[in-house]
């Protein structure tokens, strides 16, 4: 799985087409990688796609519950209240605590 993680970052880096494609794949082979959901979501915010974006955020949630890890799923919600504002409410009925990351101040 690593070595095609690497290649989809590699042709993602070199803005090729396939690297949503073999994420896609290695996303569906490997439901318990968070990681890969998410570095798809962040590809589809780059590409302006941003109902696609929600959805792997979404899933990136979900996978990270799944695993018992609801702090940083709750991290998601706010983009996910930017991208899709039912999502986000249901995430946060899902998750019942806070984002451990605390955010930093912007002057």
């Amino acid at each position: 799985m690593m070595k095609d993680w690497a290649a989809a970052r590699e042709a993602f880096a070199k803005g090729k087409p396939e690297a949503v494609t073999t994420y896609l794949d290695l996303a569906r082979r490997n439901p318990d990688v968070p990681e890969l959901t998410g570095e798809l979501g962040n590809i589809y915010f780059q590409q302006g796609k941003m109902n696609e974006a929600a959805e792997q955020y979404y899933e990136t949630a979900q996978r990270l519950i799944r695993l018992g890890q609801p702090g940083p799923a709750a991290c998601l919600i706010d983009v996910m209240r930017y991208l899709d504002a039912d999502k986000a409410k249901a995430l946060e009925a899902q998750t019942k605590v806070p984002c451990p990351v605390q955010r930093t101040q912007r002057n």
